[in-house]
C-alpha cells in the first residue's frame, strides 16, 4: 500500500528524510543490536488504568510480542494492504499487512 506519489517519495529521498528500509527493518535491526536491553516500560500506577501489573520488555521480548500479533492477525484473516485500526482511550493505530508481515505505520497517542 503506497499511499504517496512517486515524486513525493523521490523528492523526500534525496533530501534525505526517507530512506529504503522498512519500519520493520529497522525495528529488527534495533532489537538484534540490543536484545536484553530495556525497550518499554509500563507507567508504575499501571493497576489504576490498565488490567495487570507493570511489565518491563527487552527488545527481545517486544519483538517476540510483535511477531505473535501480527500472527494473530493473519490467523485471523488480515491481508496484504489491509488496514486495520485498534483503539483504546489512550492510543490509535493503524496497521497494514505487507507482504506477509503486519507493520505499524501510524502511532500517536490521542491527548487527554
Amino acid at each position: 500500500m503506497i499511499l504517496v506519489s512517486r515524486e513525493k517519495i523521490d523528492a523526500a529521498t534525496a533530501q534525505g528524510w526517507w530512506g529504503e528500509r522498512t519500519l520493520w527493518q529497522v525495528f529488527s535491526r534495533w532489537a538484534d543490536e540490543r536484545g536484553t536491553a530495556e525497550a518499554v516500560v509500563d507507567a508504575p500506577n499501571r493497576s489504576e488504568f490498565a488490567n495487570g501489573t507493570p511489565q518491563r520488555w527487552s527488545w527481545e521480548r517486544l519483538r517476540t510480542e510483535a511477531d505473535r500479533l501480527a500472527a494473530a492477525l493473519l490467523d485471523v484473516g488480515l491481508q496484504r494492504d489491509d488496514v486495520l485500526v485498534a483503539y483504546s482511550t489512550r492510543w490509535r493505530t493503524r496497521f497494514h499487512a505487507d507482504g506477509g508481515q503486519c507493520s505499524s505505520v501510524m502511532a500517536d497517542t490521542v491527548a487527554r
